[in-house]
């Protein structure tokens, strides 16, 4: 039995950024706390959103964040 294989949504962090327009703006459309998008960014930890958050813009703002990437 083979297993599918699924690609998980690409939409670089930068980008969203830019989209909402600063860090704040990302965290309230994901309902997250602020310092967790700074903390992303300035802890080199992602250059992408997350997969579970990709998801959930990909969801909620389909214009902007349509086939994973913007």
């Amino acid at each position: 039995m083979s297993m599918i294989k699924l690609n998980d949504p690409k939409i670089r962090l930068d980008t969203a950024i830019s989209y909402f327009g600063n860090k704040a703006s990302l965290a309230k459309a994901l309902n997250l706390n602020r310092v967790t998008v700074t903390d992303w960014v300035n802890k080199n930890q992602f250059v992408y959103v997350p997969a579970l958050h990709a998801y959930r813009l990909i969801r909620n703002y389909p214009e902007a964040f349509e086939n994973g990437a913007v």
